[in-house]
């Protein structure tokens, strides 16, 4: 899920935490206040909150916040998410080992890890029911981490690649191939192209 459902609301959800002049933090009680007047956009750090700390990139699901519609040549539809499910299995860290890694420790334990071999996911499409809304990245489908699931196929990352590389390109994540569609109905998904373009031309 993603923490905002509308660009008006993401705006916001980051205002509230800038610093006012002169400040040390953000103002709590702004903070708070945002959260009860919106409650949708508190639902992803309670979620995350309820799991483990993960322990590596390479022990963690990944899951789209959006929904797909795939097309074939026969003209029926199937309404997808994306889901990466790691080969590792999923690796989680106790609190308290979690308090002794430093800062930077995902990108070092990475590295690591890749020196050994390669780092690979599942690649699964987690399987749209009649009434699942995509207009609101906010809310998971009701049982979606139980649902029937397809294989699409597998990720595999070979190396770590120098921020140079990465700081190159851009992700548009409303770029799909034929027979795929995007969310016309989630004006989340309809603003993200435009800001990753943005974001790649103030590097």
């Amino acid at each position: 899920m993603f923490f905002a459902k509308s660009p008006a609301q993401f705006v916001e959800f980051f205002k509230v935490r800038m610093r006012a002049p002169g400040a040390d933090k953000p103002d709590p009680a702004k903070i708070e206040a945002f959260g009860k007047a919106n409650p949708e956009t508190t639902q992803l750090a309670a979620w995350l909150n309820s799991l483990p700390v993960p322990a590596s990139y390479a022990g963690v699901g990944y899951w789209a916040v959006h929904a797909f519609t795939f097309n074939n040549a026969d003209g029926e539809k199937a309404l997808v998410k994306y889901k990466a499910v790691p080969d590792a299995g999923e690796l989680g860290l106790s609190d308290e080992e979690a308090a002794s890694k430093g800062a930077n420790f995902y990108e070092e334990e990475i590295k690591e890890r890749l020196g050994k071999g390669p780092v690979s996911f599942a690649l699964q499409a987690i399987r749209g029911r009649e009434g699942d809304q995509t207009a609101d990245p906010t809310q998971r489908w009701e049982d979606e981490g139980g649902r029937e699931t397809t294989p699409l196929g597998k990720i595999s990352i070979e190396k770590a690649a120098p921020a140079s590389v990465c700081d190159a390109f851009v992700f548009l994540s409303a770029n799909v191939t034929d027979g795929i569609a995007g969310p016309a109905d989630d004006p989340i998904f309809q603003i993200r192209s435009a800001d990753y373009a943005v974001s790649l031309a103030r590097r």
